[in-house]
């Protein structure tokens, strides 16, 4: 039999986002319940080194970063549910509704902050060299690339963005665009970056020890080689984690995002959305800023609502 609970406010996602919300809402003094389906931390975890991260001069890892975000939300009391997946939601009346598999919750508002699912390459070894010289955020990563041999694999903007920020970094840049380029602008654009361009190759494995030391790819006409590499940047774009709140009747963009006001409120009373859902920055200060908005205002709004 289904349990059935009630709290102000319902936070779905466990991102910086969703646990920055969890930290304001809690220290508000309402009741708080976090859920996240898979694994704490969302994409953060993958950064082994974060150094633009106000306060930590010296740089924090990913993970330590988001344990120190949980034992923080913990701390006012949050409650942390880990590894149940939402399965549906029930947004529109002034009582909110939120379906787990083996739990149904009651909540005043709601925060969705379920971020962005990364398009993979799907090829062996490119989950083992995560934080290890595969890399889904120039911006994030990049740094620790300075003169050094990387890759970007991509065809669309994201990896023309990731090229010109890499661009900065070292001079050794090689592009694989995954599509056929059809735009020579793309290609011109790639050349005066200072980028060599490998069309009609397609990544078959990352290789290393350790960490990287290079990829294998094969051509047009099956022939296989190795090409040796310090990074990887797998730059195909991203999908919003946004189906669920949609059928809800959240209103999302045309690419799925989930649209906010400044407030990070959505169309709906009562439920507010933070982070990469909702189409900003793809930087944990901006996903915590987010949260921290819609954190504010969830549990401010849940105090004028009763059950």
């Amino acid at each position: 039999m289904i349990s059935m609970e009630k709290y102000d406010v319902i936070i779905i996602g466990g991102g910086p986002a969703g646990l920055a919300a969890a930290i304001y809402s809690s220290r508000a003094g309402v009741s708080t319940l976090l859920i996240e389906g898979s694994m704490l931390g969302g994409r953060a975890v993958y950064a082994r080194d974060i150094d633009n991260y106000p306060g930590f001069p010296e740089g924090i890892s990913g993970n330590e970063l988001v344990l120190r975000l949980v034992k923080h939300a913990e701390r006012f009391g949050t409650r942390i549910m880990v590894g149940q997946s939402v399965m549906e939601m029930s947004l529109c009346s002034k009582v909110k509704s939120v379906k787990t598999i083996s739990n149904e919750f009651e909540s005043k508002a709601v925060i969705i902050a379920t971020g962005l699912a990364q398009k993979k390459l799907g090829i062996p070894g490119e989950e083992k060299f995560v934080g290890r010289g595969v890399s889904y955020c120039a911006t994030c990563d990049g740094f620790f690339f300075r003169g050094k041999k990387v890759g970007v694999v991509g065809s669309d903007e994201d990896a023309l963005y990731d090229l010109k920020y890499l661009s900065s970094m070292t001079k050794n840049l090689i592009w694989i665009p995954n599509l056929p380029l059809r735009d020579n602008k793309k290609s011109e654009y790639a050349k005066n970056l200072g980028a060599e361009i490998l069309e009609g190759v397609e990544v078959m494995e990352v290789l290393g020890d350790s960490r990287l030391t290079g990829i294998n790819i094969k051509d047009g006409f099956g022939r296989e080689r190795i090409l040796e590499l310090d990074g990887l940047f797998v730059a195909l774009g991203f999908t919003p984690i946004s189906d669920l709140a949609k059928s809800a009747g959240v209103k999302t963009t045309q690419e799925g995002y989930i649209h906010v006001n400044e407030d990070m409120e959505t169309n709906l009373y009562g439920v507010y959305a933070a982070g990469d859902c909702t189409g900003k920055s793809h930087q944990i200060i901006v996903a915590v800023g987010q949260g921290v908005t819609a954190g504010i205002n969830a549990s401010d709004y849940a105090k004028n609502v009763d059950f």
